[in-house]
């Protein structure tokens, strides 16, 4: 059985390396096979604007940049709105989701999170990809 698979560019941001690799893993098991890390906000950016994703899976408690800055930033740039951008995080308290609906996020996962809700995130992707 030959399974497809998404040649989609995804980046993963987060500072803690095992969070990232997680995330990786499961994405993998979903077939995606472009993806990209990074362990802070200002390389996010760099990557970003370097690369565009079609996906970000963004933490948002971060050492260097809050993950809500990032996502203001990233909504600036050049074709920003299209890019389908996840909050990751541990902190989904009520001022971060409603910060993160201001800037157009496109989804939320509240760790720890399992792939059948990745699976329900990417299925919100690749159906705003079909519009």
């Amino acid at each position: 059985m030959n399974e497809k698979t998404y040649a989609d560019e995804i980046l993963i941001v987060d500072d803690q390396q095992p969070m990232r690799l997680l995330l990786s893993g499961l994405l993998r098991k979903l077939n995606f096979l472009n993806i990209r890390q990074a362990a802070s906000g200002t390389r996010a950016l760099e990557m970003i604007k370097r690369h565009r994703p079609a996906v970000v899976f963004l933490d948002l408690e971060m050492p260097d940049i809050h993950g809500l800055e990032v996502l203001r930033a990233l909504r600036e740039m050049p074709g920003g709105d299209e890019i389908f951008v996840v909050i990751q995080t541990g902190s989904a308290t009520k001022q971060n989701v409603e910060r993160a609906r201001e800037l157009q996020v496109n989804d939320l996962l509240a760790k720890p999170y399992s792939l059948e809700k990745l699976e329900i995130s990417i299925g919100r992707y690749r159906a705003s990809a079909a519009d």
